[in-house]
């Protein structure tokens, strides 16, 4: 998330793979320090969950397809 301090608290157990393929899990914590998605920084300490999951070829990450729970995340930013 730009506009926190965030950081990504680790990957748990969450980790699978297959043929070319990683999936992983992950659960990211921060602090709203600047404006983001149009809410002004709040101070507040946040937490988000998302999937990523990566492409591997000759060794590198090729591609990559990420889902997060930004309603989550606007969620703890505007709730009173």
């Amino acid at each position: 998330m730009s506009g926190s301090d965030s950081h990504c608290s680790g990957v748990h157990a969450d980790l699978a793979s297959a043929d070319d393929k990683v999936a992983v899990r992950f659960v990211c914590t921060g602090t709203h320090q600047k404006e983001y998605m149009g809410v002004g920084a709040t101070g507040k300490s946040v937490s988000w969950e998302g999937m990523s999951i990566f492409r591997v070829a000759g060794g590198k990450f090729v591609e990559e397809w990420e889902l997060l729970d930004a309603a989550g995340l606007m969620h703890q930013l505007t709730e009173g």
